[in-house]
């Protein structure tokens, strides 16, 4: 998947300039910034926009993924260096959390629309 199928699917111009995982700025940018960003060597975060909530799994990738089969869930999902990301739709309001752990054992981070962002796997 590219930056613009992502970015036509849910990122919908919400995206955060990085580098190093540590964002640069404040500005959130368009896809076209995003672009021209991971094209200068930087690193790409997607703001959490309203309706969105992504589980950032770090540990047990092959665990999260047997979980995900087994359950039949339904989403898009990141490989990220580390792990996975799980991108989930929802009209609910969730606080961000860093260090919960799943019913499946597993520890995992919320980012929740507007409150954080995750790295996206472009450019790495």
């Amino acid at each position: 998947m590219t930056l613009q199928d992502f970015n036509s699917l849910i990122g919908g111009d919400s995206y955060v300039r990085c580098l190093g995982k540590k964002r640069i700025d404040s500005a959130i940018v368009n896809a076209e910034t995003a672009n021209a960003h991971l094209y200068d060597g930087g690193q790409i975060g997607w703001w959490v926009k309203p309706g969105y909530i992504v589980v950032d799994v770090d540990e047990g990738k092959e665990q999260i993924l047997k979980v995900v089969k087994q359950l039949k869930i339904k989403t898009l999902m990141a490989q990220t260096p580390k792990g996975l990301h799980l991108y989930f739709k929802t009209d609910l309001e969730f606080p961000q959390k860093v260090g919960m752990i799943l019913p499946c054992g597993l520890k995992c981070d919320f980012r929740c629309a507007n409150k954080g962002y995750v790295i996206l796997p472009f450019g790495t």
